[in-house]
C-alpha cells in the first residue's frame, strides 16, 4: 500500500516537471514575438516618416582652388624671408614737471619809440633811441620755480650790449672814440605753458621791472633810467629731454625813462626828465631751458 502512493507521488511529480519547462518556453517565445513585432513596427513607421519627408538639400562647399598646372611653380629651392627689422617706437616726450627751472636767452635787441620828448630842454642826447643807441645783444638769466606743470613764476636779470647809432656814433667816429652802448633791466616775470606735456610746447610771459640804457665812451656817458610796464613775451620750448628744451622766443618792452644821469671827467649831473615818453625794444632770438 505503502508503494502504490509513493509511486503516484512520483508520478505527479513527473508530469509537473514536465510541465514547467514547457511552461517556460512558451512564455519566453511569446516575449520574443512581441519585442520582434514592436521593433519590426519602429522600423516601418521610420520608413513612413522618410518617405513622406521632402529630400534636403546636399551641403554645399566653397569651391577649392585648381592646382597649378604643372611645371607652372619656379623651380630650384624657394627664397629665405626677409630678416626681421626691429623699429623700435619713439620714446615719448617726458610730463610737464614742477620744481626749479632756468633759462637763458639771448638773440638781438632793436630799440624804436622814443627816451624823452622833444621839447625836453636838457642835455643828453637826441630824443630818438636810433640816435643813441643800434641794435643790441642780449644775455638774459630767468631763475624761479614751476608750482604746477602750467605756470612759471620767477625773475630776470639782463644784459646787453651795442654800438653807438646815429649822430652820436658819427660824432665818435669824427673824434675817434670807441663809443657803446649797455643796456640792463631786472624784474619779476609769469609764464604760462601751453602744452607742458607735449614735445613742442608753446608758451606765453609777462614780465615787468626797472631798466638802464647807457651810451658814451670812456670820457662821457649818458645812462637813462626808468621803468618797463611790460615784457609781453611768446615762445616755443622743443622739449629735448627731461633736463633741456630749446626753441625760439619773442620779447616786447613797453617802458618809459623817468631821469638821466650824464658823468664826464668833471662831474656828474642827475637829473628827472620832464618830458617823459615810451621806448620800445623788440628782441627776439633763441632760449635753452633746464628743466622745461
Amino acid at each position: 500500500m505503502a508503494e502504490s502512493g509513493d509511486i503516484a507521488l512520483a508520478a505527479t511529480s513527473d508530469q509537473t516537471s514536465g510541465v514547467r519547462p514547457r511552461l517556460r518556453v512558451l512564455l519566453a517565445s511569446s516575449f520574443l514575438g512581441a519585442s520582434v513585432a514592436g521593433i519590426s513596427a519602429e522600423a516601418r513607421a521610420d520608413e513612413e516618416l522618410a518617405v513622406n519627408a521632402e529630400p534636403s538639400a546636399p551641403p554645399t562647399s566653397a569651391p577649392r582652388a585648381a592646382p597649378p598646372a604643372y611645371g607652372s611653380e619656379p623651380e630650384g629651392p624657394k627664397g629665405a624671408p626677409p630678416p626681421y627689422v626691429y623699429e623700435p617706437l619713439p620714446k615719448p616726450p617726458p610730463f610737464g614737471r614742477r620744481g626749479f627751472q632756468m633759462a637763458i636767452r639771448s638773440g638781438l635787441s632793436f630799440p624804436f619809440g622814443s627816451f624823452r620828448d622833444r621839447g625836453d630842454p636838457g642835455a643828453g642826447g637826441a630824443p630818438k633811441p636810433g640816435d643813441l643807441v643800434g641794435p643790441q645783444i642780449p644775455l638774459t638769466l630767468d631763475l624761479g620755480v614751476k608750482p604746477s606743470k602750467w605756470f612759471f613764476v620767477g625773475g630776470y636779470v639782463s644784459f646787453a650790449a651795442g654800438l653807438a647809432a646815429g649822430e652820436l656814433s658819427r660824432s665818435c667816429d669824427t673824434l675817434r672814440l670807441d663809443c657803446r652802448s649797455l643796456s640792463f633791466r631786472v624784474g619779476a616775470q609769469i609764464h604760462y605753458a601751453i602744452a607742458p606735456d607735449d614735445l613742442v610746447n608753446p608758451w606765453l610771459g609777462y614780465g615787468l621791472g626797472y631798466s638802464s640804457v647807457t651810451v658814451g665812451d670812456d670820457g662821457a656817458d649818458v645812462t637813462y633810467r626808468g621803468f618797463d610796464f611790460g615784457h609781453f613775451m611768446a615762445g616755443i620750448d622743443l622739449r629735448l629731454s627731461k633736463t633741456l628744451g630749446l626753441g625760439p622766443f619773442v620779447d616786447f618792452t613797453v617802458g618809459k625813462y623817468a631821469s638821466r644821469k650824464i658823468e664826464t671827467a668833471g662831474g656828474r649831473i642827475d637829473a628827472d626828465i620832464s618830458g617823459r615818453s615810451f621806448h620800445y625794444w623788440l628782441t627776439v632770438g633763441p632760449r635753452l631751458t633746464v628743466f622745461p
